[in-house]
């Protein structure tokens, strides 16, 4: 599934490399620097706390993401993003 993502990140950041780990980490980053050049806020912002977690990962659905995440990697990925 990842496969179809690094086409579209080989695209958007002009690589087109075979490596579809390398791809798929070079967009992540591309993503990162987006991030922090439209300054956009954590979510810390919005109230969001450590305490909310278990509500937020009880809720989400992972029906649409390439990878399945489990609860213990939405709630890694919730913290870094506050």
């Amino acid at each position: 599934m990842l496969y179809k993502h690094a086409i579209v990140a080989q695209l958007i950041i002009g690589n087109n490399s075979a490596d579809i780990d390398l791809v798929n980490d070079q967009m992540i980053q591309k993503i990162y620097d987006w991030v922090n050049y439209m300054q956009i806020p954590g979510l810390a912002e919005f109230g969001i706390t450590e305490t909310d977690f278990g509500t937020i990962v009880a809720v989400t659905s992972n029906k649409n993401n390439p990878v399945y995440l489990n609860n213990t990697h939405l709630s890694e990925i919730l913290a870094k993003s506050l």
